[in-house]
This record gives C-alpha cells, sequence and structure tokens, in this order.
C-alpha cells in the first residue's frame, strides 16, 4: 500500500496520542476507560482511541485523506503533537 500512495505514505502515532491525551486526564478517569485491565478499553474508552486515531490523521501530512474523515472536527477538539520533536516534548502537547 505504501508504494502505491508513494509520497503521500503517512505514519500516524497513534499510540503517542492515545498516550497523550491518558497523561493529559487523571489517573482514575483513565483507568474508567479500562475494563479490569489495560488491554481492553471499555465503550467510552474505544471512543477516545478512535478519536486519538482520527486527530492523528488529520494533523498529519496526508491531506488527501481529510475529506474521508467524516466526523465533525469538532468531537476531537485536541491539538497535534509535534511529530518531528523528541519523544519529551511531544509528550508535552495536549492532543
Amino acid at each position: 500500500v505504501a508504494k502505491a500512495l508513494e509520497s503521500n505514505a503517512m505514519y500516524v502515532d497513534h499510540g503517542a496520542y492515545t498516550a497523550n491525551y491518558f497523561k493529559s486526564i487523571s489517573i482514575a478517569a483513565t483507568n474508567k476507560l479500562f475494563f479490569q485491565d489495560h488491554t481492553h478499553t471499555s465503550p467510552a474508552g474505544v471512543d477516545v482511541v478512535a478519536k486519538a486515531f482520527v486527530k492523528g490523521l488529520q494533523c498529519g501530512r496526508g491531506d488527501f485523506l481529510k475529506d474521508f474523515v467524516k466526523n465533525a472536527t469538532a468531537t476531537t477538539p485536541r491539538t497535534c503533537l509535534c511529530v518531528h520533536c523528541d519523544r519529551k516534548r511531544s509528550s508535552l502537547v495536549n492532543i
């Protein structure tokens, strides 16, 4: 797929966007987004994880994909991560 997309191929750091959101809320609030373990999210957690991916997609350089995102940007009110910065700096930016 990446070969077919050539220069339009992009990487969404889904894990970074999701982790950054979890860091922005309390531990208790994060725990409520999971069932008993931190492997499987609750329905509310699924929504957070999906929105984190959409925000990463919207923030990426793949402008050609933005028209395919069907949810309103108002439902993903976070800011973009600095993907070209070092990990320490990018983790301080809210998503």
